[in-house]
């Protein structure tokens, strides 16, 4: 924010805001000023004349990843279905990065979106490389991430990194292959 002459907590400060339709709808009443907004919002709001300060990652690098969460206890207990699940998502990222304006079109169908936001989102998933073929995420990202949920207090300062390792496991990933 301070690149756009903005400083914390005179000039603004973070809020949690609810899920992006809320927070679209908090923007169009003027009861929130801005927002960071995932695809399709972020592209709706641009069309309703709100300024883009960038994408997260502008300024969080290393912070796009797509993640599956679960209990642990969850995924003992069905791991045919979790594999299954992530199977699915591999194909799909496949599909993303081999045909991203077939997945644009599927994407438009299937929600009944716009298809011209669907295929920037496509388009800027690939440039970013935002889904990682692979699905894998790297431990910058989730450093980065558990930094930004002690930060916003989601989780509590200084937990323990060894119960923090604990949340993330390829192994199911790597049996979803």
């Amino acid at each position: 924010m301070a690149a756009h002459g903005l400083h914390q907590p005179g000039d603004f400060q973070f809020v949690l805001a609810g899920a992006h339709p809320q927070r679209w709808e908090a923007l169009k009443a003027g009861t929130l000023d801005a927002a960071i907004q995932l695809v399709p919002f972020n592209y709706v709001a641009e069309e309703a004349g709100f300024p883009n300060l960038g994408d997260v990652d502008d300024y969080v690098p290393d912070f796009l990843f797509c993640a599956v969460c679960t209990r642990l206890s969850w995924a003992q207990a069905h791991p045919k279905q979790l594999t299954g699940l992530l199977r699915a998502f591999r194909r799909g990222a496949e599909v993303l990065y081999g045909d991203p304006e077939a997945a644009a079109a599927t994407i438009a169908g299937d929600t009944q979106g716009n298809p011209d936001h669907a295929r920037r989102a496509c388009r800027d998933l690939v440039t970013k490389k935002a889904i990682p073929k692979d699905l894998t995420i790297t431990s910058a990202a989730f450093a980065a991430t558990v930094d930004a949920m002690m930060h916003a207090n989601l989780i509590a300062a200084g937990w323990p990194a060894a119960d923090l390792t604990e949340c993330t496991g390829f192994r199911y990933l790597a049996e979803a292959a």
